[in-house]
């Protein structure tokens, strides 16, 4: 339960003082508490949306920020609420923070300028459309008759066995008009209606259970599907007339549609997108750090994190594995992490392990808490739902083990994360502090 922020427990927090405090603001990354310099690393470029949904694509080695402003060498928080906690600049709104991805490669060849996929007869592609990120003739205008049956723009990738997520933008229409399918020659498809009027969408074959729907990005729909299949997959466009497919709405022709950023990627959620052309392209996975002399106080301290899925569904559709959010090692298993088969937040000491049950979902933020301390012999974790002001959770006290093992001297966030996250905040005291010291000052 939380409780209010007392003089008390000001002057105990205050008393324990800061080592690093972090906000995601700058480009050069700069540490709002703490010494040494952060280093982002990614060894591609990467796109993110700037805050009037403009896509920018940030050179390698150069942080994205979701939700944030981009001047063309720097970022800002315009716009975006803040608070302070300890002093230090606190962002408590939904949708914004340091964007890490894994790394992820697109199959779908020629994404975004569509005239060399195959099309039926009466579908001309043209490629003279403004693009997502506000390129001339970067998109494609697709164009069908769609009088009656169905007419198709498609590319195929051949892959073997996986869960895949396939996505594309779609600029959003005034009348009905579009059909996103995503299909597999192997097994006939998977296939998922949508409508540019609105971007709602309606599966209509050989659904497998994972995801799909549509996100909007300004003027922009992204409907996407998440499936498990193999061999030749298509991305395809179909323009649908009189249809037997149980649509929940109908469509008539003539049909234009104007389409950008198609993607095929490996993964239970599409990630930001990479565009292609001749072959396909892989955007590296990215973590930041920095180093922990002097941040990191290894016997005693809390460390306060706060993180969100932007694309991912729900952590429940990974059975495996761990995401990294805060490293003291090589390992994502480390100062606090998530294990999939768990389905929990955990920290461990190398020895210890300690655990708290939680399930995260799409665009919801969370905000966990590490405890540890040798003279007490603690190490807990505790978490809470910021988005649906759920109250804080703890789980049981363990040992500690008085040190973390295998320490590779950095505080590393985003290791070995297998899907997208965005972290705004992290906030590490030097000295441990009760529970309710922590709900008091981090609500």
């Amino acid at each position: 339960m939380s409780v209010g922020i007392t003089p008390a427990i000001l002057a105990a927090a205050q008393g324990g003082g800061i080592d690093v405090a972090f906000a995601p603001l700058m480009t050069t990354l700069a540490l709002q508490k703490g010494s040494g310099s952060a280093t982002f690393t990614r060894a591609s470029s990467g796109t993110v949306p700037d805050a009037s949904w403009n896509w920018q694509s940030m050179a390698s080695n150069i942080h994205r920020l979701w939700g944030g402003t981009w001047s063309g060498s720097s970022w800002s928080a315009t716009g975006v609420t803040s608070t302070s906690k300890l002093g230090v600049t606190w962002f408590n709104q939904n949708g914004f923070g340091l964007l890490l991805e894994p790394s992820r490669t697109n199959t779908i060849l020629y994404g975004r300028a569509l005239t060399t996929w195959g099309k039926a007869a009466d579908v001309t592609l043209t490629n003279n459309q403004t693009g997502i990120d506000g390129a001339a003739n970067a998109a494609t205008l697709y164009s069908a008759g769609g009088t009656a049956g169905w007419s198709t723009a498609y590319k195929i990738s051949s892959q073997p066995s996986n869960t895949f997520s396939s996505s594309a933008f779609c600029k959003k229409d005034p009348a009905p008009g579009g059909f996103l399918c995503k299909s597999d020659g192997a097994t006939g498809g998977v296939r998922m209606g949508y409508n540019p009027v609105d971007g709602s969408t309606h599966l209509i074959t050989n659904w497998t259970g994972v995801d799909y729907g549509s996100t909007q990005h300004g003027d922009w729909f992204r409907p996407f599907v998440v499936f498990t299949d193999s061999n030749a997959i298509y991305v395809m466009h179909v323009a649908l007339g009189n249809t037997p497919w149980n649509l929940t709405y109908t469509f008539t022709g003539p049909i234009n549609v104007v389409t950008d950023a198609n993607q095929l990627e490996v993964g239970y959620a599409p990630t930001c997108p990479i565009y292609t052309t001749s072959a396909a392209v892989t955007r590296a996975a990215e973590t930041l750090k920095w180093p922990a002399t002097n941040n990191l106080n290894a016997t005693s301290g809390v460390l306060i994190v706060d993180t969100e899925l932007p694309f991912l569904k729900d952590t429940s559709l990974l059975s495996s594995g761990t995401m990294g959010l805060v490293s003291l090692t090589a390992s994502a298993a480390s100062l606090c992490y998530y294990d999939f088969s768990a389905q929990a937040f955990k920290a461990t000491d190398g020895t210890n392990t300690a655990s708290v049950a939680a399930v995260p979902a799409r665009g919801k933020r969370y905000r966990i808490a590490v405890r540890w301390d040798t003279t007490a012999n603690q190490l807990q974790i505790g978490c809470k739902n910021i988005t649906d002001s759920g109250p804080w959770s703890w789980g049981t006290v363990t040992a500690f083990a008085g040190s973390f093992a295998g320490s590779d001297g950095n505080i590393t966030l985003g290791v070995g994360i297998p899907e997208s996250i965005l972290i705004p905040n992290m906030m590490i005291l030097r000295k441990i502090q009760s529970t309710s010291t922590i709900q008091g000052i981090f609500t």
